[in-house]
């Protein structure tokens, strides 16, 4: 039979061991090529959308690529992380790979991240800060595993991530 204070140690011991999981967010692992699982969803999130002229990296908009190489993409003040968009093209090996790399770019895989990337637990609930106009939520699968980043347009590699999404799917600069 347990004992009270060992029931209470394996509990704390568990409870901590949750919350050590909860505080900070493991490195993804990215390897040099794109893995057969990669999918990627990068949902950008615009205050004050009517704003114009905009850049297309700072224009509210959802892309999706899935492990397919099918590129969904939407564009618009209605776009969000639980939108689902309709497909836009299907990637060559070379554009998938692209995308891939400017992923790794972003600096997803080291142990202490960017100040401009913040983890995100439940991006299906997700709500964009009023700190930044702009606001990008990455999520991704990768080696059977799914993460998800808010990531503020500083970040370089987001950024032009975000670009390159927007060219493959045909948006431009106005």
């Amino acid at each position: 039979m347990m004992t009270l204070s060992r029931t209470i140690s394996i509990l704390l011991l568990s409870v901590l061991t949750i919350l050590s999981g909860c505080a900070a967010s493991p490195a993804l692992s990215m390897p040099d090529a794109a893995p057969a699982d990669f999918v990627l969803a990068v949902t950008v999130y615009a205050q004050n959308a009517d704003a114009n002229p905009r850049p297309t990296a700072m224009v509210p908009a959802r892309y999706i690529l899935e492990t397919d190489a099918t590129l969904r993409v939407s564009v618009g003040p209605g776009s969000s992380a639980s939108s689902f968009p309709r497909p836009m093209r299907n990637l060559n090996t070379v554009q998938l790979e692209r995308c891939w790399q400017l992923v790794r770019a972003i600096g997803l895989d080291q142990q202490t991240l960017d100040e401009a990337i913040r983890p995100v637990s439940s991006p299906e609930i997700y709500s964009p800060s009023d700190e930044h106009e702009v606001v990008y939520l990455l999520e991704i699968r990768s080696l059977n595993t799914q993460h998800a980043y808010e990531i503020n347009p500083g970040n370089p590699g987001a950024r032009a991530l975000v670009e390159h999404l927007a060219s493959l799917g045909w948006l431009r600069a106005d």
